[in-house]
């Protein structure tokens, strides 16, 4: 099982052995000729809304459920929402859940940016199922394919903002579509990220649910919004022209 996220706006996928026989992804030819990159997840830095995933614990189980499920047969299971709205971070927190862990006998996490290189691609998902940091090999397809033969898997997990794309990558689930947050879940993440534990004071909590709402339901802006406030006096005025000004800006 492989976790493949992206960058700069790119894809997220998780897959196993039989994505190599061809999961739909593009067009080898012609993608092969495309330069990238592929990190591994120690590499990468992860926003702390990895954190504070409020509200995404059902979908979670929803999504465990399906990646779960079907015995050995390939399913694609894809993770559909706008920028800021934390797909990378619902895809973390499902890669490192103890049920996936126990159940699939090899992950990844892999990148896919806009551009993409698939041999670059296979050699990085080899480096991880082996654990061989400097592997390099002429053909990386077949290898990774000998190294999954038999091994417990056939998903792949696919984050993206393109509807679209999910046509190309759709096989027996239907793409998940990730709503975004709620107004009370809005506040209860801006309120957990800026008091850390403590209460918010009664004459902050009327212009804190504004400019949770102000925040139109996306953790990334939420969590940043909050830091903002953490670094500004705990007046209500203050926190007013923050919500006055997120407000101006919304579009």
């Amino acid at each position: 099982m492989f976790l493949l996220p992206s960058f700069n706006g790119g894809n997220k996928v998780i897959c196993s052995d039989i994505c190599i026989k061809g999961a739909k992804l593009a067009d080898m030819e012609y993608v092969e000729r495309i330069p990238s990159s592929a990190e591994p997840p120690i590499e990468v830095s992860y926003p702390s809304v990895d954190e504070e995933l409020v509200g995404f614990d059902d979908h979670a189980r929803n999504i465990i459920k399906k990646l779960r499920g079907r015995g050995s047969d390939l399913d694609v299971i894809s993770i559909v929402g706008m920028a800021g709205i934390g797909k990378t971070a619902l895809a973390r927190k499902i890669y490192g859940d103890v049920s996936i862990i126990g159940h699939f006998d090899v992950r990844a996490w892999c990148s896919v940016g806009q551009t993409y290189n698939v041999r670059k691609l296979f050699l990085e998902i080899l480096k991880q199922i082996t654990g061989d940091r400097f592997v390099n090999v002429d053909d990386p397809y077949d290898m990774v394919r000998k190294n999954l033969f038999r091994k417990k898997g056939s998903r792949i997990m696919v984050a993206t903002r393109n509807v679209e794309l999910t046509r190309y990558m759709s096989w027996r689930s239907d793409p998940y579509l990730l709503p975004l947050l709620r107004d009370e879940e809005s506040w209860e993440l801006l309120e957990k990220k800026v008091f850390r534990g403590e209460s918010c004071p009664l004459e902050l909590r009327s212009v804190g649910t504004l400019i949770a709402k102000q925040c139109k339901g996306l953790p990334f802006l939420i969590i940043m919004i909050a830091g903002f406030l953490s670094r500004k006096e705990r007046e209500a005025s203050t926190w007013l022209e923050v919500a006055y000004d997120i407000g101006s800006h919304a579009l």
